[in-house]
Protein backbone atom coordinates (compact mmCIF):
# COMPACT_ATOMS: atom_id res chain seq x y z
CA UNK A 1 0.00 0.00 0.00
CA UNK A 2 1.85 3.46 -0.68
CA UNK A 3 1.69 6.25 1.27
CA UNK A 4 1.25 9.82 0.29
CA UNK A 5 4.62 11.48 0.73
CA UNK A 6 5.39 13.57 4.39
CA UNK A 7 4.65 16.83 3.78
CA UNK A 8 7.67 19.34 4.69
CA UNK A 9 8.01 21.20 7.57
CA UNK A 10 7.51 24.50 5.77
CA UNK A 11 4.10 23.26 4.21
CA UNK A 12 2.67 22.17 7.74
CA UNK A 13 3.90 25.60 8.81
CA UNK A 14 1.93 27.07 5.85
CA UNK A 15 -1.81 24.89 7.05
CA UNK A 16 -1.04 25.34 10.69
CA UNK A 17 -1.45 29.23 10.03
CA UNK A 18 -3.95 28.80 7.36
CA UNK A 19 -6.24 26.97 10.01
CA UNK A 20 -5.77 30.00 12.66
CA UNK A 21 -6.82 32.34 9.95
CA UNK A 22 -9.30 30.68 7.83
CA UNK A 23 -10.20 33.56 5.53
CA UNK A 24 -6.37 34.58 5.46
CA UNK A 25 -4.98 33.34 1.75
CA UNK A 26 -8.55 34.78 0.34
CA UNK A 27 -8.16 38.20 1.95
CA UNK A 28 -4.15 38.39 0.82
CA UNK A 29 -4.89 37.35 -2.95
CA UNK A 30 -7.71 40.41 -2.72
CA UNK A 31 -5.43 42.77 -1.64
CA UNK A 32 -2.72 41.83 -3.83
CA UNK A 33 -5.11 42.39 -6.69
CA UNK A 34 -6.53 45.61 -5.30
CA UNK A 35 -2.53 46.92 -5.80
CA UNK A 36 -2.72 50.49 -7.92
CA UNK A 37 -6.76 50.02 -7.55
CA UNK A 38 -8.64 49.90 -4.68
CA UNK A 39 -5.27 50.12 -3.17
CA UNK A 40 -2.43 52.41 -3.49
CA UNK A 41 0.45 50.57 -5.48
CA UNK A 42 3.55 49.37 -4.29
CA UNK A 43 6.61 47.71 -5.75
CA UNK A 44 6.32 44.43 -7.47
CA UNK A 45 8.95 42.55 -5.55
CA UNK A 46 6.76 43.01 -2.61
CA UNK A 47 4.03 40.41 -2.73
CA UNK A 48 1.66 42.27 0.01
CA UNK A 49 2.60 44.76 2.84
CA UNK A 50 3.01 44.01 6.21
CA UNK A 51 0.65 47.17 6.92
CA UNK A 52 -1.77 45.33 4.80
CA UNK A 53 -0.98 41.46 6.83
CA UNK A 54 -2.23 43.33 9.63
CA UNK A 55 -5.43 44.71 8.49
CA UNK A 56 -6.33 41.17 7.70
CA UNK A 57 -5.21 39.13 11.00
CA UNK A 58 -6.46 41.94 13.02
CA UNK A 59 -10.24 42.41 11.19
CA UNK A 60 -9.46 46.15 10.38
CA UNK A 61 -9.39 46.47 14.47
CA UNK A 62 -6.66 47.11 16.60
CA UNK A 63 -4.36 44.19 16.60
CA UNK A 64 -3.68 42.94 20.23
CA UNK A 65 0.05 42.48 21.64
CA UNK A 66 -0.30 39.03 22.21
CA UNK A 67 -0.34 38.57 18.26
CA UNK A 68 1.78 41.76 17.08
CA UNK A 69 4.76 38.47 16.38
CA UNK A 70 2.26 36.95 14.06
CA UNK A 71 2.63 39.63 11.28
CA UNK A 72 5.86 38.69 10.09
CA UNK A 73 5.18 34.93 10.10
CA UNK A 74 2.00 35.43 8.50
CA UNK A 75 4.14 37.91 6.14
CA UNK A 76 6.74 35.25 4.73
CA UNK A 77 4.02 32.45 4.12
CA UNK A 78 1.57 34.91 2.13
CA UNK A 79 4.14 35.98 -0.20
CA UNK A 80 5.79 32.18 -0.28
CA UNK A 81 2.39 30.25 -0.45
CA UNK A 82 2.03 31.30 -4.49
CA UNK A 83 5.16 29.49 -5.09
CA UNK A 84 6.66 27.33 -2.17
CA UNK A 85 10.23 27.34 -3.61
CA UNK A 86 12.27 25.28 -1.00
CA UNK A 87 15.99 25.73 -1.60
CA UNK A 88 18.13 22.90 -0.29
CA UNK A 89 22.19 23.86 -1.13
CA UNK A 90 25.04 21.11 -1.82
CA UNK A 91 27.03 20.51 1.33
CA UNK A 92 30.04 22.19 -0.01
CA UNK A 93 28.83 25.45 -1.48
CA UNK A 94 26.60 25.72 1.97
CA UNK A 95 29.51 25.77 3.78
CA UNK A 96 31.46 28.08 1.59
CA UNK A 97 28.34 30.89 1.76
CA UNK A 98 28.01 30.46 6.07
CA UNK A 99 31.97 31.63 6.17
CA UNK A 100 31.60 34.18 4.22
CA UNK A 101 32.23 37.58 5.93
CA UNK A 102 29.44 40.46 5.85
CA UNK A 103 31.24 42.90 7.88
CA UNK A 104 31.09 46.02 5.71
CA UNK A 105 28.20 47.52 3.72
CA UNK A 106 25.36 45.59 2.87
CA UNK A 107 24.70 44.91 -0.77
CA UNK A 108 21.60 46.44 -0.71
CA UNK A 109 20.40 46.46 -4.36
CA UNK A 110 21.02 42.97 -4.59
CA UNK A 111 18.40 41.96 -2.53
CA UNK A 112 15.52 42.78 -4.63
CA UNK A 113 16.66 40.11 -7.36
CA UNK A 114 15.29 37.43 -5.39
CA UNK A 115 13.81 34.31 -7.48
CA UNK A 116 10.45 34.97 -5.90
CA UNK A 117 8.82 36.93 -3.43
CA UNK A 118 9.92 34.79 -0.62
CA UNK A 119 12.28 31.69 -0.16
CA UNK A 120 12.52 29.30 2.10
CA UNK A 121 15.97 27.68 2.96
CA UNK A 122 17.08 24.92 4.18
CA UNK A 123 19.73 25.41 6.95
CA UNK A 124 20.67 22.15 8.03
CA UNK A 125 23.21 22.17 11.61
CA UNK A 126 22.36 25.83 12.44
CA UNK A 127 21.17 26.82 15.72
CA UNK A 128 20.00 30.14 17.28
CA UNK A 129 20.96 31.31 20.97
CA UNK A 130 17.42 30.78 22.92
CA UNK A 131 17.32 30.66 26.88
CA UNK A 132 19.76 27.62 27.88
CA UNK A 133 20.25 25.63 25.01
CA UNK A 134 20.27 26.82 21.57
CA UNK A 135 17.70 26.21 19.30
CA UNK A 136 17.81 24.27 16.23
CA UNK A 137 17.02 25.99 13.18
CA UNK A 138 15.58 24.23 10.42
CA UNK A 139 15.53 26.40 7.90
CA UNK A 140 14.33 30.17 7.40
CA UNK A 141 12.08 32.43 5.22
CA UNK A 142 13.45 35.31 3.95
CA UNK A 143 11.19 38.29 1.73
CA UNK A 144 10.98 41.86 1.41
CA UNK A 145 8.66 44.62 2.75
CA UNK A 146 7.75 47.80 1.82
CA UNK A 147 6.59 50.26 4.55
CA UNK A 148 3.17 51.39 3.36
CA UNK A 149 2.78 53.90 6.25
CA UNK A 150 5.29 56.49 4.22
CA UNK A 151 4.28 56.66 0.54
CA UNK A 152 6.70 59.72 0.44
CA UNK A 153 9.84 57.98 2.43
CA UNK A 154 8.96 54.80 2.58
CA UNK A 155 11.04 51.70 4.34
CA UNK A 156 12.26 48.86 2.80
CA UNK A 157 13.14 46.28 5.06
CA UNK A 158 14.18 42.43 4.60
CA UNK A 159 12.61 40.01 6.70
CA UNK A 160 13.45 36.87 7.76
CA UNK A 161 11.95 34.20 9.85
CA UNK A 162 13.53 31.73 11.28
CA UNK A 163 11.59 27.90 11.53
CA UNK A 164 12.53 27.48 15.46
CA UNK A 165 9.04 26.10 15.69
CA UNK A 166 9.29 22.86 18.11
CA UNK A 167 6.61 21.68 16.03
CA UNK A 168 4.74 22.88 12.85
CA UNK A 169 1.78 22.79 15.11
CA UNK A 170 3.65 26.04 17.55
CA UNK A 171 4.53 28.15 14.71
CA UNK A 172 2.81 31.10 15.92
CA UNK A 173 3.69 30.74 19.38
CA UNK A 174 5.81 33.23 21.16
CA UNK A 175 7.95 31.20 22.93
CA UNK A 176 8.39 28.03 20.75
CA UNK A 177 7.46 29.23 17.64
CA UNK A 178 8.99 30.74 14.71
CA UNK A 179 10.96 34.11 15.25
CA UNK A 180 10.90 36.74 13.13
CA UNK A 181 13.67 39.14 12.52
CA UNK A 182 13.45 42.66 10.53
CA UNK A 183 15.96 44.93 9.11
CA UNK A 184 15.37 48.20 7.74
CA UNK A 185 17.76 48.26 4.96
CA UNK A 186 19.64 51.22 4.13
CA UNK A 187 23.88 52.79 4.11
CA UNK A 188 25.94 51.09 6.55
CA UNK A 189 26.63 47.60 7.50
CA UNK A 190 24.07 44.47 9.25
CA UNK A 191 24.73 46.11 12.68
CA UNK A 192 23.44 49.49 11.35
CA UNK A 193 19.98 47.36 9.87
CA UNK A 194 19.94 45.93 13.37
CA UNK A 195 20.49 49.56 15.09
CA UNK A 196 17.94 50.64 12.37
CA UNK A 197 15.33 48.74 13.19
CA UNK A 198 15.11 48.86 16.89
CA UNK A 199 15.05 52.75 16.78
CA UNK A 200 11.93 52.23 14.68
CA UNK A 201 10.46 49.60 17.07
CA UNK A 202 10.90 52.15 20.43
CA UNK A 203 9.18 55.33 18.50
CA UNK A 204 6.44 52.81 17.68
CA UNK A 205 6.28 51.44 21.18
CA UNK A 206 5.83 54.99 22.66
CA UNK A 207 3.74 56.05 20.16
CA UNK A 208 1.32 53.53 21.03
CA UNK A 209 1.61 53.83 25.00
CA UNK A 210 3.45 50.52 25.98
CA UNK A 211 6.17 49.42 27.85
CA UNK A 212 9.53 50.31 26.80
CA UNK A 213 11.40 47.90 24.82
CA UNK A 214 14.48 47.23 26.61
CA UNK A 215 17.10 47.75 23.94
CA UNK A 216 20.53 45.19 23.63
CA UNK A 217 23.65 46.89 24.07
CA UNK A 218 24.82 44.79 21.23
CA UNK A 219 23.73 42.82 18.40
CA UNK A 220 27.04 41.55 17.66
CA UNK A 221 26.15 38.10 19.09
CA UNK A 222 23.62 37.21 16.61
CA UNK A 223 25.27 39.56 13.53
CA UNK A 224 27.55 36.34 12.60
CA UNK A 225 24.48 33.47 12.31
CA UNK A 226 22.35 36.51 10.61
CA UNK A 227 25.34 36.90 7.80
CA UNK A 228 25.37 33.23 7.34
CA UNK A 229 21.64 33.53 6.41
CA UNK A 230 21.87 36.59 4.35
CA UNK A 231 24.93 35.24 2.44
CA UNK A 232 22.97 32.09 1.09
CA UNK A 233 19.85 34.49 -0.02
CA UNK A 234 22.26 36.57 -1.51
CA UNK A 235 23.55 33.49 -3.90
CA UNK A 236 20.29 32.97 -4.63
CA UNK A 237 19.47 36.78 -6.05
CA UNK A 238 23.31 36.58 -7.71
CA UNK A 239 23.31 36.55 -11.35
CA UNK A 240 23.54 33.44 -12.45
CA UNK A 241 22.64 30.28 -9.16
CA UNK A 242 23.40 26.86 -9.58
CA UNK A 243 20.14 25.46 -9.93
CA UNK A 244 18.80 21.70 -10.37
CA UNK A 245 16.98 20.85 -12.61
CA UNK A 246 19.62 22.38 -14.54
CA UNK A 247 18.49 24.78 -17.11
CA UNK A 248 15.04 25.86 -15.60
CA UNK A 249 14.71 28.69 -13.01
CA UNK A 250 11.96 29.77 -10.75
CA UNK A 251 9.03 31.78 -12.00
CA UNK A 252 6.46 33.96 -10.31
CA UNK A 253 2.81 32.53 -10.92
CA UNK A 254 0.27 34.67 -12.69
CA UNK A 255 -3.13 34.62 -11.31
CA UNK A 256 -5.77 32.79 -12.25
CA UNK A 257 -8.92 34.76 -13.08
CA UNK A 258 -12.02 34.19 -10.78
CA UNK A 259 -15.51 35.53 -10.46
CA UNK A 260 -14.32 36.97 -7.08
CA UNK A 261 -10.89 38.36 -8.91
CA UNK A 262 -7.07 37.16 -9.31
CA UNK A 263 -6.37 34.52 -6.89
CA UNK A 264 -2.79 33.50 -6.37
CA UNK A 265 -3.35 29.50 -6.08
CA UNK A 266 -0.76 27.50 -4.20
CA UNK A 267 1.33 24.57 -5.99
CA UNK A 268 -0.07 21.03 -5.63
CA UNK A 269 3.40 20.47 -3.54
CA UNK A 270 6.29 22.66 -3.02
CA UNK A 271 9.44 22.55 -5.61
CA UNK A 272 12.55 21.95 -4.44
CA UNK A 273 15.57 24.02 -5.76
CA UNK A 274 18.73 21.83 -5.15
CA UNK A 275 21.31 24.59 -5.66
CA UNK A 276 25.15 23.88 -6.33
CA UNK A 277 24.98 20.45 -7.40
CA UNK A 278 27.36 20.68 -9.83
CA UNK A 279 29.54 23.51 -8.44
CA UNK A 280 29.76 20.92 -5.35
CA UNK A 281 30.65 18.53 -7.46
CA UNK A 282 33.17 19.89 -9.40
CA UNK A 283 35.37 21.36 -6.18
CA UNK A 284 34.90 16.96 -4.86
CA UNK A 285 36.37 16.43 -7.59
CA UNK A 286 38.78 18.54 -7.67
CA UNK A 287 39.89 18.14 -4.50
CA UNK A 288 40.30 14.86 -5.37
CA UNK A 289 42.15 14.03 -8.72
CA UNK A 290 43.82 17.74 -9.18
CA UNK A 291 47.60 17.84 -8.58
CA UNK A 292 49.06 20.67 -6.75
CA UNK A 293 50.89 23.35 -8.66
CA UNK A 294 53.63 22.90 -5.82
CA UNK A 295 53.98 19.05 -6.56
CA UNK A 296 54.32 19.54 -10.96
CA UNK A 297 58.01 20.94 -10.91
CA UNK A 298 58.34 19.88 -14.56
CA UNK A 299 55.64 22.42 -15.83
CA UNK A 300 57.73 25.00 -17.78
CA UNK A 301 55.24 27.71 -16.87
CA UNK A 302 53.35 28.64 -13.96
CA UNK A 303 50.33 26.12 -13.30
CA UNK A 304 46.92 27.28 -12.74
CA UNK A 305 45.61 27.88 -9.43
CA UNK A 306 43.26 25.00 -7.81
CA UNK A 307 39.90 24.62 -8.85
CA UNK A 308 38.09 26.37 -6.26
CA UNK A 309 35.64 29.31 -5.20
CA UNK A 310 36.98 32.04 -4.25
CA UNK A 311 34.58 33.19 -1.00
CA UNK A 312 32.11 36.08 -1.43
CA UNK A 313 33.88 39.34 -1.07
CA UNK A 314 34.39 42.61 -1.42
CA UNK A 315 35.93 44.20 -4.92
CA UNK A 316 37.45 47.92 -5.81
CA UNK A 317 36.56 48.89 -9.38
CA UNK A 318 38.96 51.58 -11.02
CA UNK A 319 36.11 53.79 -13.12
CA UNK A 320 36.24 57.33 -14.99
CA UNK A 321 38.97 58.95 -16.54
CA UNK A 322 41.88 57.56 -15.74
CA UNK A 323 40.84 54.93 -13.82
CA UNK A 324 41.14 56.97 -10.96
CA UNK A 325 37.90 56.73 -8.88
CA UNK A 326 36.93 53.66 -6.68
CA UNK A 327 33.87 51.81 -7.00
CA UNK A 328 33.29 49.16 -4.20
CA UNK A 329 30.96 46.35 -4.97
CA UNK A 330 30.38 43.00 -3.78
CA UNK A 331 30.86 39.79 -5.68
CA UNK A 332 29.22 36.27 -4.72
CA UNK A 333 31.24 33.20 -4.56
CA UNK A 334 33.19 32.58 -8.11
CA UNK A 335 33.98 29.59 -9.55
CA UNK A 336 37.95 29.71 -10.46
CA UNK A 337 39.33 27.05 -12.60
CA UNK A 338 35.77 25.29 -13.05
CA UNK A 339 36.28 24.69 -16.81
CA UNK A 340 34.24 21.35 -16.92
CA UNK A 341 31.14 22.89 -14.67
CA UNK A 342 28.90 22.17 -17.65
CA UNK A 343 30.51 18.93 -18.64
CA UNK A 344 29.61 17.39 -15.34
CA UNK A 345 26.53 14.98 -15.21
CA UNK A 346 23.16 16.73 -15.50
CA UNK A 347 22.45 13.20 -12.94
CA UNK A 348 23.83 14.06 -9.40
CA UNK A 349 22.40 12.85 -6.56
CA UNK A 350 20.43 15.40 -4.77
CA UNK A 351 21.32 17.01 -1.81
CA UNK A 352 19.38 15.14 1.23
Amino acid sequence: MSHPPALHRSQRILQAVGRRYPTLWRLVDQMRSDRGKALPAWPEWCFVPLHGIVAIISGGRQLPIDRIHHVGIVGALAAWRPTQGIYRFDPDLYRALIDTPLDRALPVEHFYHLPEWSVYIETPGMTWPSGSAPRPVHGFWTYLDWDIRRPDAPHHELRLVLDTAVTPDQALDPEHGCLSIPMILGNGTLMDALDRMAESAALQTERHGLSPITRPQSFSPLTEQLASMISLMLYLASEQPDFDPQGQRPQIPVPTKTKAGPRWFPPDQPRTWDVGLRIGHALRHAQTHTTSPETDSSLSTRARPRPHIRRAHWHTYRIGPGREAAQLKWLPPIPINLDNLDKLPATIRPVR
